[in-house]
């Protein structure tokens, strides 16, 4: 039986792994004034790796297999190439589960699709499209045409596209930093300040609070900690989109302000 993102059940299996605490009631503990911060890049890059031949068989294969079947235009070739396109997504899929170290093994192929979208990583629209093309196979057998699978092929690239080439930009570390009476980032040694760290190795969000540069108080969130888990990827991730490319001032402001209203603080 499938395991439901939104079940009691599949909360339960995550936060057997570790203690649940929630980001919102560590920052609201905090001393600051809100309105007067500044969410700032810390010097890092991408920590993520993202390699593929964790399996035998990589998303690439599979969709190079799905391009040589279509190369026959046969059923039995439209029928493999569909079979090897869901494969292709759903590998590629799991890359990035298990590169932040969220259980996927037994999730469903829609849990596995709305978990990405919650990471910000994909278009479930997108995906939605070749999983209906798929049942329409598998469950009605329905004959796949040719122009179907052609477009499924095209989508699969863009897919992995989509999926791969956030995590490259992944900003691992960034800072909450309070500013003075003039709005003046205050020198380090001085700062009241957030640090944010996400270690992959055991996929775990480091939340430190300075002050004065020394810690005052930390957590750290796991995937048993889902809704904040995923919400740290999402954030990360769009960080990171805007400081790979030029941008202004005022972007990284509405990113702190989309940052309180995600964490409800």
């Amino acid at each position: 039986m499938p395991i439901h993102l939104n079940s009691p059940k599949y909360y339960k299996q995550l936060t057997e792994m570790e203690n649940t605490v929630h980001l919102s009631d560590f920052l609201k503990k905090i001393n600051y004034n809100w309105d007067n911060c500044e969410l700032e890049p810390d010097s890092g890059d991408s920590v993520l790796d993202l390699n593929p031949s964790i399996f035998e068989i990589t998303p690439q294969d599979f969709l190079e297999f799905a391009e040589k079947d279509l190369e026959k235009q046969d059923l039995q070739a439209m029928v493999n190439a569909l079979s090897n396109i869901k494969r292709s997504i759903e590998c590629q899929i799991d890359v990035a589960l298990y590169s932040f170290k969220i259980p996927y093994e037994r999730m469903s192929f829609p849990d596995k699709v709305e978990v990405l979208r919650r990471m910000g990583l994909s278009s479930p629209d997108i995906l939605k499209k070749i999983n209906r093309i798929r049942v329409e196979l598998e469950h009605f057998y329905k004959r796949p045409k040719v122009e179907q699978v052609n477009d499924a092929v095209d989508v699969a690239h863009l897919t992995l596209d989509a999926i791969s080439y956030p995590l490259h930009s992944f900003w691992s570390n960034f800072y909450i930093a309070q500013q003075d009476e003039d709005n003046v980032l205050l020198e380090y040694r001085y700062w009241n300040v957030i640090l944010f760290r996400f270690k992959q190795e055991k996929g775990e969000f480091v939340i430190k609070h300075l002050e004065n540069g020394n810690e005052s108080n930390s957590i750290s969130i796991f995937s048993s900690n889902l809704d904040d888990y995923l919400n740290l990827i999402n954030f990360t991730i769009n960080l990171g989109k805007i400081l790979y490319r030029p941008h202004e001032e005022s972007e990284l402001k509405r990113t702190f302000k989309h940052f309180r209203n995600l964490f409800k603080f």
